[in-house]
């Protein structure tokens, strides 16, 4: 049964919950974004994994991270035919801590909006006879120019607010994007692109988790959203 009202609850160690909240900033007034998203199609789905819901700070105090540092992410499989991710798309991540899965960014390129970094990447287009052809009028270029600058991972601070290009709506949340491996693969047109259509990035991904990113990660395609519940043999090659 239930404890009583005066039972206690042990308290998380200081040794370990310091090192998780010490980035832990005070929090200026403004609008979050937040994340609702299902990872499947049946709302009667009842799995811990078939949904997830993240809060994201506002818009002045996020802060981009740092090269070769390891951040918390979340991302959901595709559902609908219109979406695109993997393939020169590059595939696309929210930040999200507490969420107990950790990417490594490697080497990063940082922008405070989409528009920012579609400016940027339309810029060294113009003076990169290998970019002549990038799509700059929607987002679809952006990992294939992260790839152009010798990176590994493009950070959108305010990126979008129209959840995977649906609904539902919520103000622009912090975006990654990786391009790496198949995660990366140059492609003409989306038509020959490959598609992610699993929540679990490649294997090269390296996804890790724990405290800090100290225990192996194998994600379990299967499940409808980012995860560590899998083992190595049900990794996305």
């Amino acid at each position: 049964g239930c404890a009583g009202k005066n039972a206690s609850i042990p308290a998380c160690p200081a040794s370990e919950c310091t090192q998780w909240l010490s980035e832990f900033i005070p929090l200026q007034k403004g609008p979050r974004s937040v994340i609702w998203m299902s990872g499947i199609d049946d709302p009667k789905e009842t799995s811990p994994f078939a949904t997830f819901f993240i809060v994201q700070p506002p818009r002045f105090d996020r802060r981009l991270i740092q090269s070769h540092r390891w951040v918390e992410v979340m991302r959901r499989a595709l559902t609908n035919r219109f979406e695109w991710d993997g393939g020169d798309y590059g595939c696309w991540f929210w930040p999200a801590k507490g969420s107990g899965v950790w990417l490594n960014v490697g080497d990063t390129l940082g922008y405070s909006s989409r528009k920012s970094a579609l400016l940027a990447a339309h810029l060294s287009a113009s003076k990169n006879r290998s970019l002549a052809h990038l799509p700059l009028n929607d987002d679809s270029g952006l990992s294939r120019y992260t790839i152009s600058q010798g990176k590994l991972t493009l950070q959108i601070l305010w990126g979008v607010g129209n959840m995977m290009g649906g609904s539902p709506i919520t103000n622009p949340a912090s975006e990654l994007i990786v391009s790496q491996g198949c995660c990366g693969n140059p492609a003409t047109n989306r038509s020959v692109r490959r598609p992610l259509s699993s929540a679990c990035p490649p294997k090269e991904v390296g996804l890790r988790a724990g405290w800090n990113a100290t225990l192996s990660c194998f994600c379990d395609t299967k499940l409808p959203v980012l995860n560590c519940q899998g083992n190595e043999s049900s990794a996305v090659e």
